[in-house]
């Protein structure tokens, strides 16, 4: 049943006949549920929505959308199965380069609307092979991001906690879309055994890293 269906209910007794109207209404969204509500960009949430009953013969199609398909994206609807009160969809965000919310609207009947946070990248990991080199050779480092990096990429600055051992570029983009970026960690004659600490900053996160120079 799609629409407001009135229906006539007899009662006869003794030749007697009463009746009575019954309207019976399709079923409408009840609700729009995503989990989990907070994302890095680049990550997906799975949206449910239910109806009040039901969906009736040959189901009920849910029109989605999304307010800020830049940061996310949703299909442009979803069916409920025939006799079935729910049904699920994928809510694919994007990388963003701050924190955003997006309104996730679902309309059967009626609208309901849910938030989606999408967060920025940060730095998740600093790694360096090898962590021991001999004083004139170099290391590999590697910066990886909790997501992909926005459009125009994301710089992780770099440091070294002693120079005159080891050095370090200022910093290391991450290209957009990507998650990881390697630098050179370029290292000195030294007298004795050094240990060298590097670090890699981004979005207020600082990630170290250990390296022996012998």
């Amino acid at each position: 049943m799609t629409a407001s269906t009135a229906v006539t209910i007899s009662a006869t007794y003794n030749g007697v006949t009463k009746t009575a109207s019954l309207t019976v209404n399709p079923p409408t969204l009840s609700a729009l549920t995503l989990s989990p509500t907070t994302v890095i960009g680049g990550g997906a949430s799975t949206g449910t929505v239910t109806l009040t009953a039901p969906a009736p013969t040959g189901g009920a199609t849910v029109t989605l959308s999304s307010s800020n398909t830049a940061a996310a994206t949703v299909p442009a609807s979803v069916l409920v199965a025939a006799g079935a009160n729910t049904a699920t969809f994928t809510v694919t965000s994007k990388a963003v380069a701050a924190t955003t919310a997006v309104t996730i609207s679902a309309t059967y009947g009626v609208t309901k609307t849910a938030i989606l946070t999408v967060n920025r990248p940060t730095l998740s990991t600093l790694t360096l092979n090898p962590t021991r080199v001999s004083g004139g050779g170099t290391s590999t480092g590697t910066v990886t991001l909790t997501g992909p990096a926005p459009t125009g990429g994301a710089t992780v600055t770099l440091s070294s906690s002693n120079t005159a051992a080891a050095t370090v570029p200022a910093s290391v983009l991450v290209a957009a879309g990507a998650k990881t970026a390697t630098f050179t960690v370029s290292t000195k004659v030294v007298l004795k055994p050094t240990t060298v600490t590097i670090s890699a900053t981004q979005n207020g996160v600082t990630k170290t890293a250990s390296l022996t120079v012998k």
